[in-house]
Formats: structure tokens, C-alpha cells, sequence
């Protein structure tokens, strides 16, 4: 998965600024897929440039400005490409796995300790 298209899905619930993407990420596809704030924004305005989101900036009394960012037409268009793409199949290396596998050449105690 690209990140444009991890923020484009995000966008589909709802209008985000970059902070609330941040927040929306750690919450729900961060558990799958992690990035920066640095990232994010980044990526943003690739996004913007593309024409697959737009931003507005709302004015607010006492703190800076915020920019909100909404998915367009396109941006909807691009997504719904992107997901007759076929995915890649991810790579797993994992040393419990392994160790799960070989169960009876592997010290149980050790093993349930690890757990």
C-alpha cells in the first residue's frame, strides 16, 4: 500500500486537517500502516497537486490557522483504481513463528516464556 492511498481512505470518512489525519492514522490504519506527520503532510500535497484533494484554509482566533483537506472526484476515481490493482503478497519473517513450527525440537519453558 502507498501512503496516497492510505490518506485518500482515511479522507473518505470525513474532511481531515494533516493533524487529524496524524491522529486518525495511529488510531486506525496505523495498527497496518505507520507514517510520519512529515510523511503525511508530504504526501498531501502531492495529493493536492494531482487534483485528488483539495484544501481550505479555515481561519481560527488565537491559534494558526487550520487547513482542512477534502478528497475530490478524482481523488475517489484513483482509489477506486487502485483497489482492482492486485496487492503484493507481504513478506513475514518472524523468529516465534519459526520457533512455533519446530514445537517439539525447542525448549517448551523458554518458549512460554517468550510468549
Amino acid at each position: 500500500m502507498a501512503l496516497a492511498e492510505a490518506i485518500l481512505v482515511c479522507l473518505t470518512d470525513r474532511s481531515m486537517s494533516g493533524y487529524d489525519l496524524a491522529k486518525n492514522f495511529d488510531a486506525s490504519i496505523g495498527f497496518f500502516w505507520r507514517a510520519s506527520h512529515q510523511q503525511i503532510y508530504r504526501e498531501l500535497g502531492k495529493l493536492r497537486d494531482k487534483g485528488f484533494v483539495e484544501s481550505q484554509e479555515l481561519t481560527q482566533n488565537g491559534k494558526p490557522n487550520r487547513i482542512v483537506h477534502t478528497i475530490t472526484d478524482e481523488g475517489r476515481k484513483a482509489l477506486r483504481s487502485w483497489s482492482t490493482k492486485p496487492c503484493r503478497v507481504p513478506s513475514v519473517k518472524d523468529d516465534l513463528l519459526v520457533k512455533f513450527y519446530a514445537l517439539e525440537d525447542v525448549d517448551l519453558d523458554a518458549l512460554k516464556d517468550q510468549l
